[in-house]
């Protein structure tokens, strides 16, 4: 008997760690993947993860960085993402181009002057634009740009030479004389703007409240995932009130991820860029569905210029954060 009870031990203490590793197996998630370009406002999620928030909230965030905001699109789109940092019209175009249900669930920015049509000094308007050679990332934010300028000047697409490029090597082209004018934004904006041959004739300034920055998730990551995803936003948060507390080293961090001077970095995020509070959250996700009326207008805007089909319920992108 007593041979038997230390047999049936031998067998039972395998099994019971077994259990025990496929148990924890089952509880594991793996981190949240989130992609992004090099947007200034974007720093935050590093001073999120380099500060330690993600992980004093429990939750585990992987970050990539992409140079064009194309390329993040598309690793959303092809499933290598479980959600976004890019603007509302990326957000748009990849529900209409992609199965996934994309959901913006934070607001991080306003683009109010940042993002640039940058040419040739001797170009003095979008008018003088006419027959001329613009570099612009396809399918994009940027083509966006260029079409809402073009509609302010009262021209057509049809009157420029859209290049498409992207973005870094737009602005190379540009400063080597090979384009006349690029669609951009920082921190490749602030690099031609150091050169005093160029300077900008349109900006997002002119279409205010129309480039909007926000966290979109996949619609199952939201359902499934709620927890870590309010995580993820509570260390947002605080990466924000660090940055208003401690301005000097969020900025450095952010700049540093970015590639970007100090002084450089902290101008461009002050001079043409609106960062949402925690605080102002509620007011665009709330009753007054302030953030999805945003979005309704650049989808009719986006499908009147043929860069959106009419699929009903694209424009439907915003969910309230868990």
């Amino acid at each position: 008997m007593k041979r038997a009870v230390r047999l049936f031990s031998r067998l039972l203490v395998p099994a019971a760690a077994a259990a025990l590793f496929f148990t924890a197996c089952a509880r594991y998630q793996s981190p949240l993947r989130i992609g992004m370009d090099i947007w200034p406002p974007y720093g935050l999620f590093y001073l999120a993860q380099q500060k330690g928030f993600f992980a004093d909230e429990g939750v585990e965030v992987k970050l990539f960085d992409f140079w064009a905001i194309s390329d993040v699109r598309r690793a959303f789109e092809t499933g290598k993402l479980d959600g976004v940092a890019t603007t509302l019209v990326e957000v748009l175009m990849a529900r209409d181009a992609s199965p996934r249900d994309l959901r913006a669930v934070r607001l991080i920015d306003f683009s109010n002057g940042a993002d640039v049509i940058l040419a040739r000094r001797e170009i003095d308007s979008m008018q003088d634009l006419r027959g001329k050679r613009i570099g612009v990332e396809p399918a994009s934010l940027n083509t966006y740009v260029l079409v809402r300028a073009l509609e302010k000047a009262g021209m057509q697409p049809s009157d420029v030479v859209a290049v498409p490029k992207e973005p870094r090597t737009m602005c190379d082209e540009l400063l080597a004389g090979q384009l006349d004018a690029v669609v951009t934004y920082p921190p490749e904006s602030a690099r031609v703007l150091a050169d005093p041959r160029f300077h900008a004739v349109f900006s997002s300034r002119d279409i205010p409240g129309e480039i909007v920055d926000v966290l979109a998730l996949d619609a199952r990551v939201l359902r499934e995932r709620p927890r870590e995803v309010a995580a993820m936003l509570r260390a947002l948060d605080r990466a924000c009130d660090y940055l208003r507390e401690n301005p000097e080293e969020a900025l450095r961090v952010m700049a540093d991820r970015a590639g970007m001077p100090l002084e450089e970095f902290s101008l461009a995020l002050g001079s043409g860029i609106e960062l949402v509070a925690p605080s102002e959250q509620g007011a665009y996700f709330g009753p007054d569905k302030k953030l999805q009326t945003v979005a309704d207008n650049i989808a009719r805007i986006l499908r009147a210029a043929g860069l959106l089909s009419g699929r009903p319920g694209v424009a439907d992108c915003v969910s309230l954060p868990p």
